[in-house]
């Protein structure tokens, strides 16, 4: 995990994991990439994203090239507080997945996304590619 300089003044959006996960599934093509302090997957025109979520396991984002696994990155979602939404360059944004414990708040993970959040969109289920 890396510790985040930014102050809560700073943040744009947060969301809770469950509403940003239930976003996610519905925008996985548009995920450009996921990191955390020890790995990184970066997305490719030859890759495809996979993100499971079974009540009895961690979620997990898993990135393949055909049907040959290429990582995988698993999320412990009992130390997340919640997802904080911060603009990148361009379109780009950046979802990091907070840790607060009492005087640090730790970024768990990071999706780097290729559009912002957008709530309306999880009223109607489908699949989104950029």
């Amino acid at each position: 995990m890396t510790t985040s300089p930014r102050s809560p003044k700073d943040e744009t959006t947060t969301l809770g994991l469950e509403e940003f996960w239930e976003w996610l599934e519905i925008h996985r093509g548009c995920i450009l990439r996921v990191s955390t302090a020890s790995a990184a997957l970066f997305d490719h025109e030859d890759h495809h994203w996979v993100l499971l979520r079974d009540p009895a396991e961690p979620p997990s984002v898993q990135l393949f090239r055909g049907k040959h696994l290429v990582g995988e990155i698993v999320i412990d979602v009992g130390e997340i507080a919640y997802v904080q939404c911060m603009p990148g360059e361009n379109e780009e944004v950046a979802f990091e997945l907070m840790v607060e414990e009492a005087s640090t708040r730790e970024i768990a993970a990071q999706f780097l996304m290729a559009h912002a959040y957008d709530s309306s969109e999880l009223a109607g289920s489908g699949h989104w590619t950029h």
